[in-house]
C-alpha cells in the first residue's frame, strides 16, 4: 500500500488516459506530491491534512483487520 501511495499515483497520472486537470488530481492523491513541498521546508495545511488523513485511514484499516481476527 505504501508503494502504491508513494509511486503508484505519480505513474498513473502519466498514463495517456489522464489528460488535463485529471492527471493533476490523480497525482495529488499520492504521497510524493505532498512530500515535495514539505521536503523544501514549506509546511502547508493541505499537506498536513493529507498526511493526518492517511495515518487515520491506515489506523482504521488496521483496527478493522484486527477486529476480524477476533474469535
Amino acid at each position: 500500500m505504501c508503494f502504491l501511495f508513494y509511486y503508484g499515483f505519480d505513474y498513473f497520472s502519466r498514463l495517456p488516459v489522464f489528460v488535463g486537470k485529471v492527471d493533476d488530481l490523480v497525482q495529488m492523491l499520492g504521497i510524493d506530491y505532498h512530500y515535495q513541498s514539505i521536503s523544501r521546508g514549506l509546511i502547508d495545511s493541505r499537506d498536513l491534512v493529507y498526511f493526518i488523513s492517511l495515518v487515520a485511514l491506515f489506523i482504521a484499516l488496521t483496527l478493522v483487520s484486527l477486529g476480524r481476527r477476533k474469535w
